[in-house]
């Protein structure tokens, strides 16, 4: 019966398709193996296999068109397997559960996989160079785009955060790892004997506000600094 209904049915529904009380009907489904029961619903368990891999085989295309990514979005997945919400969750769970994929952070990936830079690390290293050289003052991801002679850097910048070269302080703009921790110890030093102020901390380090308050932002986030009124103090630890 479950054979002519891919989308499976509710345990509700069961005992009415089955012409049985609903105990028995239960226990009957519970006692064949080839139907399991997920949220409530009994479904073929052939059904969440077939849809486990087309996720496996959506995942592996992703990996060889998009190798600097770290896997393809959950919701991109969830949407190209065409299954119903809880049938995708029951197969990605499977394949989680059998150390076939890794899911995390709003990513799937095979498990084992590794990102790896479009033109290899010989590119990628090209890149963090340019944002080193601009110190505290990097280009816009457009920008560098436009420099570097690369489109689509957003990937590969990921990949560098992930190797802790570059971080973005900025939806739009990335900084060098040696840039930041720089500013830090900017902070730091000037927080160990004063408040921070903008104005000074813009002429220790002769950088514009262009650049000068999103970092004094994200040092707040990070935890380094905190803001008191119209200053900036370290944070306590």
């Amino acid at each position: 019966a479950l054979g002519r209904r891919p989308a499976g049915v509710s345990s509700a529904e069961l005992p009415l398709l089955l012409g049985l009380p609903a105990s028995l009907a239960l226990g009957a489904a519970r006692g064949e193996t080839l139907v399991r029961e997920v949220n409530d619903r009994w479904v073929l368990a052939g059904e969440i296999d077939r849809i486990a891999g087309r996720a496996l085989d959506r995942i592996r295309v992703h990996h060889r068109t998009h190798i600097s990514d770290r896997g393809i979005p959950l919701e991109t997945l969830r949407h190209e397997l065409r299954a119903p919400q809880w049938q995708a969750e029951a197969a990605l769970g499977d394949l989680a559960s059998a150390r076939r994929v890794r899911i995390a952070d709003g990513v799937a990936a095979l498990a084992g996989f590794t990102p790896r830079a479009e033109g290899g690390d010989a590119e990628l290293d090209r890149v963090v160079d340019v944002l080193r050289e601009a110190n505290l003052c990097p280009p816009t991801v457009q920008e560098l785009e436009r420099q570097t002679g690369r489109a689509g850097l957003g990937a590969l910048l990921r990949l560098a955060a992930d190797r802790g070269q570059v971080q973005a302080v900025e939806r739009d703009r990335w900084y060098a790892r040696e840039a930041l921790d720089r500013f830090s110890a900017a902070l730091t030093e000037m927080g160990q004997i004063q408040a921070i102020v903008p104005a000074a901390v813009r002429d220790k380090l002769g950088i514009s506000r262009k650049y000068l308050i999103p970092l004094l932002e994200w040092a707040d986030s990070q935890g380094i600094t905190v803001r008191v009124g119209d200053v900036r103090r370290l944070r306590q630890t």
